[in-house]
């Protein structure tokens, strides 16, 4: 009776610890508190866990980092399949990805046709993804939530742009070279250096394009979820109280 006594003055510690947090809009380190928790998942019981979860998906989702929030709700729904928010009491933007979560966990969007559509309705959420990748790969990724992917492609597309400025600029040098010189012994060597050149220049104008067009097909096709989005909805900070009900998931009312 005695451990039973514990666990449950713990359970409602991180319960509390949470809506606290979340009340007081300290969203950063609510983040930091629950992504701690789920370090050790066994450890949590299952309230814990979709307490967790929710509250995560609910304060990435006013930070403006909706694929992490979509993740954290899908997680939810793993454990709580019949969840559901209220519509009248919970904010659009919350309600939009939380039901995006719901739609991939019950993959209602498998077949080309229905894919296709999908992608068609939900493009004012993809625009922003895709006119950031096409101004600088790896932009939209990282806008998207796929930091580290997105810092990767920009750093290499970065790196392949000075490489190419580098090159182009090698060549011609080489190619004045070659033109102005008028030893006849000498000319098949800056010939010769003057092609290599040339080579090179291609060869990085050839890498920058690579990974400019698979960037883009990496977006349209597999890294980056088109539902999610930072800025088409205005996030709402009015305050919320978000209260666990034991076995059921969770409540929200406003203030």
């Amino acid at each position: 009776m005695i451990f039973c006594a514990e666990v449950k003055a713990v359970e409602r510690l991180i319960l509390a610890n949470l809506q606290s947090l979340y009340d007081s809009r300290r969203f950063e380190e609510l983040v930091e508190y629950g992504n701690d928790l789920l370090k050790n998942p066994d450890e949590l019981y299952r309230e814990e866990r979709i307490a967790v979860h929710s509250y995560l998906g609910f304060s990435y989702v006013i930070l403006r980092r909706e694929l992490e929030a979509k993740h954290h709700f899908l997680e939810w729904l793993k454990i709580e399949p019949e969840a559901q928010l209220d519509p009248v009491l919970v904010p659009p933007n919350i309600i939009r990805v939380f039901q995006l979560a719901k739609d991939a966990l019950q993959k209602e969007y498998t077949s080309p046709l229905s894919s296709a559509k999908n992608r068609l309705d939900r493009w004012p959420l993809m625009k922003p993804v895709i006119s950031r990748s096409l101004i600088y790969p790896g932009w939209g990724h990282y806008y998207a939530g796929e930091k580290t992917k997105g810092m990767i492609i920009m750093g290499s597309e970065t790196a392949l742009l000075m490489g190419t400025y580098l090159a182009h600029k090698h060549y011609l040098e080489a190619q004045e070279a070659y033109y102005q010189e008028r030893d006849i012994s000498q000319m098949t060597e800056k010939f010769r250096q003057y092609q290599n050149a040339n080579r090179w220049q291609w060869s990085f104008v050839f890498g920058t394009l690579l990974v400019y067009a698979g960037t883009q097909y990496d977006i349209l096709n597999n890294g980056v979820d088109f539902s999610l989005e930072g800025n088409a909805y205005r996030i709402s900070f009015e305050p919320l109280i978000v209260s666990p009900a034991a076995g059921v998931g969770f409540s929200v009312q406003r203030k």
